[in-house]
């Protein structure tokens, strides 16, 4: 009886290691995921910018509308930056989640990284209308714009990777720190 006792403490300590093994190496991936979101994030930043800066609006497309050249300039500005700002701010939350969820740092046990579908959705557009844009590029035969949007759209669809990789990740290791603590 003695024996079994010691078996069967022997086959719990070896599940205990491994569940803690598992739960680390989940928490090691949230953590360098979140430092890539926040990288990405980085860089969607600074491809916005530089498309500001590198390609001006034609100035025709006011001139057509009737609308002030510098108001239509200044309004597609203030747009571009909110938009970006949210979608920085965002990808800041997420990263700085999975972080602190990867160092095992945040506050709750549980957690959700709720922002990451709104990424996910809105890279699947973004990579969508990359799509369309590379099928018109070699529909009118620009290899320059289409150099630039094939590998705009080869980031997108790593950061696609990168954000479901992490809902992934999030989710197991939710469930083994709900099976280590009622094991």
């Amino acid at each position: 009886m003695g024996q079994n006792t010691a078996v069967q403490d022997a086959q719990q300590k070896d599940q205990n290691k491994e569940l803690q093994r598992e739960i680390r190496r989940h928490q090691n991936t949230l953590y360098v995921l979140g430092i890539g979101v926040i990288i990405f994030g980085l860089w969607t930043f600074a491809r916005a910018f530089l498309s500001v800066v590198m390609e001006p609006v034609d100035e025709s497309v006011f001139i057509e509308s009737g609308i002030d050249e510098d108001l239509g300039r200044l309004s597609i500005f203030i747009i571009l930056s909110v938009g970006y700002g949210i979608d920085i701010l965002i990808r800041l939350w997420v990263g700085i989640k999975a972080i602190r969820a990867g160092n095992g740092t945040l506050k709750k046990k549980k957690f959700r990284l709720i922002g990451l579908g709104f990424l996910c959705s809105m890279n699947f557009i973004v990579i969508v209308i990359e799509a369309f844009l590379t099928y018109m590029c070699i529909k009118e035969q620009n290899i320059d714009s289409l150099t630039n949007v094939a590998i705009a759209a080869l980031v997108d669809i790593t950061t696609m990777f990168v954000l479901l990789q992490l809902k992934y990740a999030e989710i197991k290791l939710r469930k083994l720190l709900k099976l280590s603590l009622s094991g």
